[in-house]
């Protein structure tokens, strides 16, 4: 149960519409929600509609029934649920009072001062909380409070609530009184009382006028130095309409007015100081990474350390909020904390396969490299692993465990993937000991898709796996019928490829293909990256265009200086870390400068190597 009082100094900012407002929010959350009218001097909220009803007993009458009997009486006369439908929550009411001709003399009964000193008036208000929570168990309890510096404002400000919503005009006025009792709810969290209230500040009534003097900027910036806060839990600009006569309920009857979003971006800062709620949890949790991330953090470390603990509590078998609790936990760099959770996340059977693959990632980075194996293995066995989930997987143990991808083809994560997926994971084990596997992949694709374009790239990528395996005749027959029918080509890369197929089965270039992927690269309007620049420096060569071929092999130099990362090489037929992609590229400069040297997966087959 978190126990939220709305608090104004003043009147008219609009504290009343905004606490329904949230409370419906919160209902069509799902949420259980008891509302408390404590503005016994105008009591407003039974005016609403999802709340409306007459000859309630409420708050006055049961303090007075105290003050009568010395007994604090069954709260359940003195509630009522509401039966407006609005999502699957509930919503509750404990209203002012019976709105009768004797209300007013009943409130002025009421000593407020000598209730407290006299009367235990404190225990009363506690076993008041009590009582709400055993026969009711709200989520949340909303109290509306008067307004000004009085003794009710105390018991709602102070003892009652976990948090406070502090709204106001930002003007001097309004600013002055809140201060005073802004440093008050601030001084319960030192001794004796030792209990922080949170406050969420809200301005209110904000114009929207074309702030061209910075009227309203100054305005805002003076509220935060004033009561002393980085940034408010919402803004609520003035809206001008006469709808605001029939006290609309913005969230559930006009959801798409900026009005409703900012009740909504309110609704969410309340939910977040609420440790219960899991929504909630998860929202504080993603808040809290941001802002570190952003170096901006909102606590201090202990704080927030506390807070985190007290989330994981209430959430410890809950894998989804232990998932983003780890990933705060990354964000302050500690990788034990961050397996820990995910750990536990896994143990109570939220296994996914992003969570495996950020455990397998963790445990990597700890030397851990069987344990991150299995994990990587296990992502691809989930039945949720998308495309990016099986690409990072199979990328990582590409790098780190390629023997164990041998029989990745009868993964049921592969056998899910569409057709270009497929193509692109193919793409990735593009290394010696995982072509034959890269080609399965691709008969299965050109055999079985649906999509021609599909068929059609899966044929041309086997080729290129052919030509790594030094079956070239294979890869130009792939490619084309003929010699002439692949100078008769548009298609710049089947035209070179084909080329360098040639060169591998004849042992001699092929130089009008070569000329013939120069004239389509012509025709290109963009460079590419630095396997095509490698590419067109080999046709520029045997072209006899030794400017072009020296231009584009200095491109792709700098290019992988710049951007140091595995990539396919045309020197090899495979994928390469940048340090052979380097080495290739050396191969390629000897061979423009008159070097009688051919590429390494010609090397390789005729046993050069």
């Amino acid at each position: 149960m978190h126990t939220v009082t709305f608090y104004s100094f003043k009147g008219g900012v609009g504290r009343t519409m905004a606490l329904v407002n949230v409370a419906a929010s919160l209902a069509a959350r799902g949420r259980r929600v008891l509302v408390v009218d404590f503005d016994l001097e105008a009591p407003g909220v039974s005016t609403y509609g999802l709340f409306k009803g007459s000859g309630d007993l409420g708050v006055v009458d049961f303090v007075e029934k105290y003050r009568r009997h010395g007994e604090a009486p069954d709260v359940r006369g003195y509630v009522r649920r509401c039966d407006a439908p609005i999502g699957t929550g509930e919503l509750w009411l404990m209203p002012a009072g019976r709105q009768d001709a004797q209300y007013g003399s009943r409130l002025n009964s009421i000593d407020w001062l000598k209730l407290y000193q006299e009367e235990d008036g404190y225990l009363l208000f506690e076993d008041l909380k009590a009582q709400w929570r055993e026969h009711i168990n709200p989520d949340y309890v909303l109290i509306d409070s008067r307004t000004g510096h009085t003794d009710v404002g105390g018991i709602c400000t102070r003892q009652l609530p976990d948090s406070v919503v502090a709204i106001f005009v930002p003007t001097e006025q309004n600013l002055i009184g809140l201060r005073a009792v802004v440093e008050a709810i601030r001084r319960e969290s030192q001794p004796p009382r030792s209990r922080a209230i949170h406050l969420h500040f809200v301005p209110s009534n904000v114009p929207e006028l074309d702030d061209e003097e910075g009227i309203v900027v100054s305005a805002l910036e003076h509220a935060c130095e004033t009561l002393g806060y980085t940034r408010p839990a919402a803004v609520l600009h003035h809206y001008s309409s006469l709808s605001l006569l029939n006290q609309p309920i913005f969230v559930h009857d006009r959801p798409r007015t900026r009005l409703a979003k900012e009740y909504t971006e309110l609704t969410n800062a309340v939910a977040r100081q609420n440790i219960d709620d899991r929504d909630g949890a998860l929202s504080y949790l993603k808040l809290v990474e941001n802002e570190i991330e952003l170096g901006v953090p909102s606590s201090t470390v202990g704080t927030l350390e506390e807070r985190l603990d007290a989330v994981a509590s209430a959430h410890s078998r809950d894998g989804e909020v232990l998932v983003r609790m780890a990933s705060v936990r990354e964000a302050l760099g500690n990788s034990e904390g961050v397996l820990s959770l995910l750990s536990i996340a896994i143990e109570s059977g939220y296994k996914k396969a992003s969570v495996y693959n950020r455990r397998a990632r963790v445990l990597r980075s700890m030397g851990r490299l069987d344990e991150a194996v299995a994990d990587f293995r296990a992502a691809l066995d989930c039945e949720d692993a998308d495309f990016q989930d099986v690409y990072f997987a199979i990328r990582t143990l590409v790098e780190i465990s390629p023997h164990t991808l041998a029989s990745i083809s009868e993964s049921r994560a592969i056998k899910r993937l569409s057709a270009t997926e497929g193509i692109f994971v193919s793409e990735a084990m593009s290394i010696p000991g995982l072509l034959s596997v890269a080609e399965q992949l691709l008969q299965n694709i050109r055999e079985d898709s649906d999509l021609e374009s599909a068929r059609r790239i899966a044929q041309r990528q086997l080729a290129v796996v052919h030509i790594g395996q030094g079956r070239f005749e294979e890869a130009m027959s792939s490619i084309a019928t003929s010699h002439s029918d692949a100078i008769a080509s548009e298609d710049i890369s089947q035209v070179f490829n084909y080329a360098m197929a040639e060169w591998g089965m004849t042992g001699r270039p092929p130089a009008d293909l070569f000329k013939r992927t120069l004239e389509l690269d012509l025709l290109r309007s963009r460079g590419g990256g630095v396997n095509y620049s490698q590419c067109i420096a080999i046709a520029a060569h045997f072209a006899g265009d030794a400017v072009t071929a020296t231009r584009r092999l200095a491109r792709a130099r700098l290019g992988i200086i710049q951007n140091p990362v595995s990539t396919f090489s045309c020197w090899r037929y495979l994928e390469v870390p940048p340090s052979e992609f380097e080495e290739d590229l050396n191969d390629i400069d000897q061979l423009l400068h008159g070097a009688t040297t051919v590429p390494r997966f010609i090397a390789s087959r005729a046993g050069l190597s």
